[in-house]
């Protein structure tokens, strides 16, 4: 499952970096994370680019203080929900 994903994305158009940056959080995740992200990219592979660009988001929210730029995360990330439905 895991490799399946790790595959997905190497195959993918995303640069080095950010292939670099789902191989790095992978080996982080579970199987149950890993299954739900494997099956979302399956379902659109068109979300593999917004997952990417949320996942660097939170990166470099981290090295914020600043709890306005999580503020702007979720609320992307919601509104991104409710568009998939």
């Amino acid at each position: 499952m895991q490799q399946k994903l790790q595959t997905i994305i190497n195959e993918s158009s995303l640069t080095d970096s950010q292939k670099s940056k789902w191989k790095t959080f992978l080996s982080f995740t579970g199987p149950k994370i890993t299954q739900s992200i494997l099956d979302i990219i399956e379902s659109d592979p068109k979300e593999l680019e917004f997952l990417t660009k949320n996942l660097e988001d939170k990166i470099k929210a981290i090295d914020n203080p600043d709890g306005e730029q999580w503020s702007n995360i979720i609320k992307e990330e919601k509104e991104h929900l409710q568009n998939m439905e």
